[in-house]
């Protein structure tokens, strides 16, 4: 398992220390929850999820009541990530349209023509029958 020592890129905390890096060095709360509290419902949510984890890692520290200071170990943290390539996603192969299989007529060969299963069942082929008001025997073409 590996050990997380800091925001992940891309993270609201590191998009904060972005903003403080940016901002000149520091920010206040408000200029740091105008970019991301959107991702937030509440402002307490954006101080459990962004402030305090980087005041707890000491890469930002208070500076007044209402003020943030990027600290040494949070622009390393983000001069770090910066120099790190981002991986490229891996890509695969993409799937080929599905196909219906080769058609292949029936051939009168490969089936077995139809045996008597009783006597009597192939009589109806002794019969003519009316095509066009005139007898045609079984199987005959007209």
């Amino acid at each position: 398992m590996t050990l997380l020592r800091g925001p992940r890129r891309g993270s609201a905390a590191y998009q904060a220390l972005e903003q403080m890096i940016l901002a000149g060095g520091s920010a206040t709360r408000t200029q740091l929850a105008s970019g991301l509290l959107s991702h937030f419902r509440s402002a307490s949510r954006f101080e459990q999820l962004v402030v305090e984890p980087l005041v707890d890692n000491r890469m930002a520290r208070w500076r007044g009541e209402d003020e943030l200071e990027i600290t040494l170990a949070g622009r390393a943290h983000v001069d770090a990530a910066l120099a790190e390539p981002i991986p490229p996603k891996k890509s695969g192969k993409p799937v080929p349209p599905r196909t219906a299989p080769e058609f292949k007529p029936l051939r009168p060969e490969r089936y077995a023509l139809m045996q008597e299963t009783r006597p009597g069942a192939l009589d109806y082929r002794k019969y003519p029958s009316l095509m066009g008001g005139e007898r045609v025997p079984y199987r005959d073409k007209a």
